[in-house]
């Protein structure tokens, strides 16, 4: 066979429910010219045999000996991969038929780009689309998302395999966050964004990583915030400010006025740095203060009814950031603010 474009690269451990038709999203894909690599990451159920059923040239079949997780498993096929682009598929998921093909495309045109991911849809068990998961699209903006959480699906990427042939891989230490641990690391070397529209669709049930490690994943998110922000502001944060900083970035209620004026200042200053760091033209700069502005206001409405007057402070520091915002817009968010 000769080199592919792309390698897919998936990774299954006792898979075999929805193995098939995760299969066969990738086989039916309208861009044709990728490897197909598939590991059974030691699987106890019927997961060997459906895979050893298809007969598609494209696959290449993968057996580890024991169970040794998806990040050891990945940078094996990583290590085995031809293509010159890596693209993730997760066994419990749907790829849209032209997944590769949108994505490929862009690439081609964007050099810069390093990597790519898209929006989702999440499914249930049955297949139907129960929300959606908007990233946020252009480089500048997915690299400011970057400090507030992982903002990339992970089954949806595609990578230039060059960035990973300089010793960037899948870190075993960051477990159940090694994608969003990736991403904060290649954001020094390339440009990440993602296509905004669907392209990928995941499914929601008790056994995926989100759900059955969420606690884990949630204390290495927070460890890998914390190497983003000192990245930027090239300082250490507390764990307790960092530890805010991401609850109230996932609309949860902070316990203190003086927990609310700590985050808004560190989101503030922020916007400063990385705005200082990054050579971005006006639009872009335009579009990463307004990002910045929205997460100060979700912050004062989110903390209007317990904590007023550090709300009201907190909406008028979103006001000083950009005195461009629209009067009618700026009124018609603090009337929101007064009726919560």
């Amino acid at each position: 066979m000769s080199k592919p474009s792309v390698s897919v690269l998936m990774s299954v451990y006792n898979g075999e429910r929805y193995l098939q038709e995760a299969v066969e999203s990738v086989l039916q894909q309208t861009y044709t010219d990728y490897e197909f690599i598939i590991i059974d990451d030691g699987s106890k159920d019927r997961t060997w045999e459906l895979l050893s059923s298809f007969n598609d040239p494209r696959i290449r079949l993968i057996s580890n000996e024991k169970n040794i997780g998806l990040t050891q498993s990945l940078n094996r096929g990583i290590q085995l991969s031809r293509g010159d682009y890596l693209a993730r598929q997760d066994a419990d998921d749907i790829s849209t038929s032209e997944r590769l093909a949108l994505q490929m495309r862009f690439l081609e045109e964007h050099p810069e780009v390093g990597v790519l991911g898209t929006w989702v849809a999440y499914i249930d068990k049955q297949g139907q689309r129960i929300g959606t998961w908007t990233t946020p699209g252009s480089p500048p903006l997915v690299s400011w998302s970057l400090l507030f959480g992982n903002c990339i699906a992970h089954p949806s990427v595609i990578v230039r395999r060059s960035l990973l042939q300089q010793g960037l891989t899948y870190r075993p230490n960051f477990l159940y966050a090694e994608d969003y641990d990736l991403w904060v690391r290649l954001d020094t070397k390339t440009q990440l964004a993602n296509l905004t529209e669907v392209l990928y669709l995941r499914r929601v049930h008790q056994e995926m990583i989100g759900v059955k490690h969420s606690e884990q994943q949630d204390q290495t998110d927070r460890v890998v915030m914390q190497q983003a922000i000192k990245g930027v502001l090239a300082e250490e944060v507390s764990d307790s400010l960092i530890a805010k900083l991401w609850r109230s970035s996932r609309g949860h209620l902070l316990d203190s006025n003086g927990d609310v004026k700590a985050v808004a200042s560190l989101v503030e200053d922020l916007y400063r740095a990385f705005s200082c760091k990054h050579i971005l033209d006006k639009s872009e700069l335009r579009e990463v203060k307004k990002d910045a502005v929205r997460r100060l206001q979700d912050l004062a409405v989110c903390h209007a009814k317990q904590f007023q007057t550090t709300a009201s402070r907190v909406f008028w520091q979103s006001i000083r950031l950009d005195r461009r915002l629209p009067v009618d817009a700026c009124l018609q968010m603090m009337r929101k603010c007064l009726r919560i």
